[in-house]
């Protein structure tokens, strides 16, 4: 089976059988695919089957992923903060969840309405469950694209759009290095292992 978004802000599930029949079971529109449309690029972490889709304005939706994706209460980054209400999420692939501390982590820049595609000045690292911002790592280049590794001492990298990668501690938040020229324009990291 596989899930898709449709263009009204809602998911698709499509189920096949060992004959290779398709059963398509359609959801409900959970965000304005207009006003606040979701980047494509989600923080998921497939063994738990938890993915987080972040809206343009800040608004974060939990899905768990286990058959037709269920919605959970969204809630905002920018919470309550009148300073971060300045604060817009950017970049590409702009967040990444880690699932042993239960902690999501998003890029972060200070811009207005339709910035999504600026780059991250800041990651912004929060706790899953009780949504409380737990810090604000100042980058030292603005990054497009961000991960996280899965084992007990995560790291955290960031790639910026001059392909350079810089990692950090993604406990103590400590910058550790960074790696320049590491390809022609890359967009997308991954880690191995969980």
């Amino acid at each position: 089976s596989f899930a898709s978004i449709c263009p009204d802000g809602s998911f698709a599930h499509a189920t096949f059988d060992a004959q290779g029949t398709a059963e398509i079971e359609n959801g409900e529109p959970f965000f304005d695919s207009e006003n606040d449309p979701v980047f494509e690029h989600a923080a998921m972490h497939r063994p738990s089957q938890k993915a987080f889709f972040i809206s343009y304005e800040g608004w974060v939706y939990p899905v768990a992923l286990n058959g037709m994706p269920e919605v959970g209460e969204r809630w905002k980054l920018q919470g309550e903060d009148q300073e971060a209400a300045a604060w817009r999420p950017g970049g590409w692939q702009l967040a990444a969840y880690h699932e042993r501390t239960d902690r999501l982590f998003v890029l972060m820049h200070e811009g207005g309405i339709w910035t999504h595609k600026q780059a991250g000045e800041e990651v912004w690292v929060f706790d899953a469950t009780s949504h409380e911002r737990l810090e604000r790592v100042p980058l030292e280049h603005h990054s497009h694209s961000m991960t996280v590794s899965q084992d007990d001492q995560p790291l955290l990298f960031a790639l910026t759009e001059t392909a350079m990668v810089q990692v950090y501690d993604a406990t103590s938040f400590e910058h550790k290095g960074t790696k320049e020229g590491i390809g022609i324009s890359p967009y997308v990291l991954y880690t191995f292992g969980e």
